[in-house]
């Protein structure tokens, strides 16, 4: 979500390798868009429940202050190192499940951008079966970027778009025009051809007309899987981003469902970027970018 005014970006915050890589990617994310940081540092303990006795203790709150003088510690030598010239970055820390607090948090505090770290192959199952960042993509209400490697945000130049030509798909594209905008970059539309399809370059100038996208490629794959196809075009365009759209409750979006969306994340070092749809009807879209082009 590009804006005029200041972004919000929120980091989830556990201080691991993998959330440095994230906030790396974060601090030159939001230099370049001018938005503020906040790091959220989110403690879970659970209640100690005795069995015998079927008694709850509650964990002293003494637990709790001592972590957070440790978060604020760390913190405080994190932005020293990587972001010694930024002000705007603070540290929020809550208490609660750490992907339900997340939720929550970014959207009763009216965040843009979430941007959280991935594992590689090594965790595998770790992101996309019940890890926090597998909840936070399918259920946020705002764009997530999964980092695994940083990298600088504006080298991003080259973002594809697996598609399958939906035509109700809005919201996403309005957002990854956005982006594309403020990076100045060329989207790459990928087809991966199933068996039985006959997909030719007037479909991609439909989907292309229809959505208005400009600085497009058109590119179809013939691919053992589709996994395989968008693995490959990847590297072969050494890819700098990959935008694709999830269905929230339901799951990843058809093209990128189950280990499909595992592989993209966790055999590619690139950032992932990430947008639950708010569906409409084809016949909705229409109305609603006519209303607009008026």
């Amino acid at each position: 979500m590009i804006h005029t005014a200041m972004k919000k970006i929120l980091i989830p915050c556990d201080f691991s390798k993998t959330f440095t890589e994230a906030f790396k990617f974060g601090v030159s994310f939001a230099r370049s868009v001018n938005a503020s940081i906040t790091l959220l540092h989110v403690i879970d303990i659970p209640p100690l429940a005795d069995p015998m006795l079927g008694q709850t203790f509650i964990v002293d709150n003494r637990i709790y202050e001592s972590l957070t003088r440790q978060a604020q510690q760390k913190f405080e030598i994190l932005c020293k190192k990587y972001a010694p010239d930024m002000p705007a970055i603070n540290l929020e820390v809550k208490q609660g499940p750490v992907a339900m607090t997340i939720q929550l948090y970014s959207q009763t505090t009216s965040f843009d951008d979430i941007v959280m770290g991935t594992h590689g192959v090594t965790g595998l199952k770790e992101f996309f079966v019940g890890s926090n960042t597998e909840r936070v993509v399918r259920f946020s209400a705002i764009p997530v970027f999964a980092i695994r490697k940083a990298r600088e945000f504006s080298s991003i130049k080259h973002i594809i778009l697996p598609t399958t030509f939906e035509l109700n798909q809005l919201d996403f594209i309005k957002e990854l025009k956005a982006l594309q905008q403020s990076l100045n970059a060329t989207i790459h539309l990928l087809h991966i051809n199933r068996p039985g399809q006959s997909i030719s370059e007037k479909d991609f100038e439909d989907y292309c007309q229809f959505y208005q996208l400009t600085n497009i490629t058109y590119n179809i794959r013939n691919a053992p899987s589709e996994q395989d196809g968008i693995l490959d075009f990847a590297r072969e365009r050494k890819a700098d981003l990959i935008a694709m759209a999830t269905h929230g409750r339901s799951g990843l979006a058809h093209l990128l469902t189950g280990s499909i969306a595992e592989s993209v994340v966790n055999r590619l070092t690139c950032p992932v970027w990430t947008y639950v749809l708010k569906r409409t009807s084809k016949k909705t879209s229409k109305k609603l970018y006519e209303k607009e082009l008026a």
